[in-house]
């Protein structure tokens, strides 16, 4: 097996007064699929076929969420998943309120995750390169951080160096990109760019399709209004954003 190294670049700690704290980021080498993990498999143990592979990984996942949508616990070799319905109830005759109350899975790490994850090897690289960082982003809609999205609506993006300038507008501006290898890219168009600040965007959201997005911003700014990098650099958030769909009356509950 090949060495086990998780790369950390180091980042401006906003939260602390002492400004030599610095926060570290695992540098992702990628990000794998089903169809990544079946072409892996497939690599390992030739006699077994890439399409019969990527069949039976979609149809535990659908069997995963179908057990935890209906109650059960999951536990795979690589987290346990249980539902959860955070949020407050008031007296013993409460029910569930969408406006308080919001269904979600809390997962955490297996034995074997945590042992694999003890073999690896953690490098820090200094300094990330200069560019724009994202922090969190926030719903101005509905107030949800890091999570859903409204379309149409205002999205808020923290964090520094955000401030939108360059080029080339093919590159350069505020991106959704659809989960998934290929996942089509959608770019913010520029009037709806609304706040391009150094330590904030405030964009509205377009009108995307129901599913799971990563966001990315790209820009050549590096500080100041004048100051362009020679090339766009590019941050990607990497918590998935979702569109979710939207309740039919009635059957919140």
């Amino acid at each position: 097996m090949a060495d086990q190294i998780l790369n950390v670049v180091l980042h401006d700690n906003p939260l602390t007064p002492d400004p030599s704290d610095r926060v570290g980021t695992v540098k992702l080498n990628g990000t794998w699929y089903n169809t990544t993990i079946a072409r892996k498999i497939v690599e390992q143990r030739s006699e077994l076929r890439y399409e019969t592979i990527l069949s039976v990984l979609n149809v535990a996942d659908e069997l995963k969420r179908t057990a935890i949508a209906t109650g059960n616990s999951v536990v795979d070799g690589v987290s346990h998943m249980r539902p959860s319905v955070p949020g407050a109830f008031k007296g013993d005759a409460a029910q569930y309120d969408p406006e308080v109350n919001r269904k979600t899975v809390i997962m955490s790490p297996t034995l074997e995750m945590h042992r694999a994850l003890e073999a690896s090897k953690v490098v820090v690289l200094g300094p990330a390169q200069t560019g724009p960082v994202i922090n969190r982003v926030e719903d101005l809609y509905s107030g949800k951080v890091n999570s859903e999205l409204t379309p149409g609506r205002n999205l808020r993006i923290y964090g520094q160096r955000l401030r939108i300038a360059g080029e080339d507008p093919d590159v350069i501006g505020v991106w959704f990109v659809a989960v998934g290898e290929g996942g089509l890219r959608f770019r913010v168009n520029d009037r709806d760019l609304i706040d391009n600040l150094p330590s904030h965007l405030t964009v509205i959201i377009p009108s995307l399709a129901v599913g799971e997005y990563f966001l990315e911003v790209t820009t050549q700014s590096i500080g100041s209004k004048s100051e362009l990098s020679k090339t766009p650099r590019t941050f990607r958030f990497e918590i998935i954003l979702t569109i979710p769909e939207v309740p039919i009356p009635g059957n919140e509950h």
